[in-house]
């Protein structure tokens, strides 16, 4: 039991270390192109569930800067897609977790509405300056707990 214990950490950090790798320069050359600042898939998906990134949120023009506690829904106009419930579920099994699977037996009158996915993100120029020039320079130590290089906050 003792070996199985010592050999688990070393695994860990073996498969963790896959993810430690520098992009290439072909990834880098890629990011803010086809890939967003921070390396995801532009063009959403092919079947639609994942929108286009369109470079981010703007705040609603409902929102008033001098009451920061209050944020106006952005999609409040938006209606559902469709509802996932007990009726239709066998049509939308493969999307939905084995959770609500059984919350939707127990409780038949629950409904999941389903909206169109956005995706919100926006960062301030200097944040998406400092993102891409960090692609190129800064790196994380071999343990994988420090940064090393020149890195931009």
């Amino acid at each position: 039991m003792n070996k199985k214990l010592c050999l688990t950490p070393l695994l860990l950090v073996g498969i963790a270390s896959e993810g430690w790798a520098a992009p290439g320069a072909d990834e880098i050359a890629r990011l803010g192109n086809d890939l967003t600042p921070w390396g995801a898939i532009v063009a959403g998906n092919e079947d639609g569930t994942i929108a286009p990134y369109n470079g981010g949120l703007e705040p609603p023009s409902s929102y008033d800067p001098s009451r920061p506690g209050f944020r106006p829904d952005p999609f409040a106009d938006e209606k559902p897609l469709f509802s996932v419930t007990a009726e239709n579920l066998d049509d939308h099994a493969e999307h939905v977790s084995e959770g609500f699977k059984v919350m939707l037996r127990k409780y038949p009158g629950f409904r999941m509405d389903v909206y169109p996915s956005h995706r919100t993100a926006k960062y301030p120029d200097y944040v998406i300056a400092n993102t891409l020039k960090n692609a190129e320079t800064c790196r994380l130590t071999e343990n994988g707990l420090q940064l090393a290089g020149t890195c931009y906050a």
